[in-house]
């Protein structure tokens, strides 16, 4: 009776030790998806930046040589 009850206690938590390895390693893999999407979105970001302050169409005034003129 009692090594029936110690196989049951060790099979729950055999179980409930995998599906939270199982659950890490999704977060981990979905986490590191995330980052490199943010990091993508960034780089994006300021292309897109330079590409409208190299217009002219930042709405801010110019700094640089161009604030000057000819």
């Amino acid at each position: 009776m009692v090594s029936g009850t110690i196989a049951i206690i060790v099979s729950v938590v055999a179980v409930g030790a995998t599906v939270g390895i199982g659950l890490a390693t999704l977060i981990l893999t979905s986490s590191g998806r995330l980052a490199a999407r943010l990091t993508a979105v960034e780089k994006e970001t300021a292309r897109l930046s330079g590409l409208l302050e190299g217009l002219g169409l930042t709405g801010r005034a110019p700094t640089g040589p161009e604030a000057t003129g000819p």
